[in-house]
């Protein structure tokens, strides 16, 4: 949960791609562990671009504080002199009219100068995609031994082969859509966590 949290506050201001690969390792053992841990976990990252007050109201007394929050917004942030003006009208039906700071809280982190709209969905995203890894590795797990009505092992059938490798390649371009197209290349001698995926029964004998 403190991946994303700002270091001043007890948390590690982690690359993103960190804070990604975590949710799914979780996922990929509990689906619904890994979606609080993606939820909850990138909330510390968009309250590091609120007020300092604010940061101080949650994280002041209790670092590990979590976070949670809806969203049912309806509004325009226009262009001003040093920030955004906030118009608009949210859930609980209160107009709401305010200023961003532009600088986002005077945090110089990378990661809290990134988007909105590319770290947000983040957490949910990396829960998705790790939660579909563990059912693939469970699915593989119970295959692997058992043999079809014909006296065919499973795990020479081509069309269960086919079936699974079209779903571990959708999951396989999923991680890569997610995390692969936004990194350096790897160092050699190393593999990205997917390539067990890459070949369903790999090592069965």
């Amino acid at each position: 949960m403190r991946l994303l949290q700002p270091t001043d506050f007890g948390g590690y201001a982690a690359h993103p791609r960190d804070f990604a690969e975590a949710v799914m390792a979780v996922a990929q053992r509990c689906g619904s562990t890994g979606w609080v841990c993606g939820v909850g976990g990138v909330h510390p990252w968009e309250m590091a671009l609120m007020d300092r007050r604010r940061q101080n109201e949650v994280w002041g007394e209790n670092p590990d504080t979590w976070i949670a929050s809806p969203y049912a917004a309806q509004g325009v942030a226009t262009p001003t002199d040093g920030g955004y003006l906030l118009t608009g009208r949210w859930s609980s039906e209160e107009i709401t009219t305010g200023e961003f700071a532009a600088e986002r809280a005077g945090r110089t982190d990378t990661v809290y100068k990134l988007p909105f709209w590319a770290m947000f969905p983040l957490g949910v995203t990396a829960a998705v995609v790790g939660t579909a890894e563990g059912a693939l590795a469970a699915h593989l797990a119970y295959q692997r031994e058992r043999v079809t009505a014909m006296g065919t092992e499973i795990k020479d059938d081509p069309y269960v082969l086919y079936a699974i490798s079209e779903v571990a390649a959708e999951i396989a371009a999923s991680r890569t859509q997610l995390l692969d197209g936004r990194q350096p290349p790897l160092r050699p001698g190393r593999r990205r966590s997917a390539d067990r995926f890459r070949r369903p029964f790999a090592g069965a004998a």
